[in-house]
């Protein structure tokens, strides 16, 4: 792991947060990541390895059992099984989150994004909201009915 690289899990981050960059790793790097920060042994995370490259496990819920296995040594088993829980809401089954942020605004007519922004306390302040718009890009083809 390395933060230069941008493939660290920070102990301190909320469990949610871990959780979403462990899941990121590559298969073959879960087994560094089994070897390195879990307490099994080469035995048994050969073990493992074995079943998932014969099929007889799935890579997706073997790297969710270490996630949640890595969360739980820091965060409590509890912690670890509610992130397990908001990834397969979000990812899997594609709904929003059971927890979200909301707010409401009451303005009438044309409404500008940087004073959204900066209203909700997204930014420090309307022009540190446009500058985060300015980094924004979008591509793809914009359809209007």
């Amino acid at each position: 792991m390395s933060k230069s690289l941008g493939n660290y899990v920070g102990i301190t981050e909320a469990p949610s947060q871990m959780f979403g960059k462990l899941m990121s790793i590559s298969d073959e790097m879960m087994w560094a990541y089994m070897d390195l920060l879990t307490d099994r042994t080469p035995a048994q995370i050969a073990q493992l390895r074995a079943q998932v490259e014969s099929g007889a496990a799935h890579p997706k819920a073997t790297k969710v059992a270490l996630a949640v296995e890595i969360i739980a040594g820091f965060h409590g088993a509890k912690a670890a099984a509610h992130a397990a829980d908001e990834f397969d809401l979000i990812y899997s089954k594609r709904q929003l989150p059971s927890q979200m942020r909301t707010y409401d605004f009451s303005e009438e007519g044309d409404v500008n994004l940087s004073r959204l922004i900066d209203g909700a306390g997204l930014a420090s302040s309307r022009a540190e909201a446009e500058r985060l718009i300015k980094q924004v890009r979008l591509s793809g083809t914009a359809k209007r009915s």
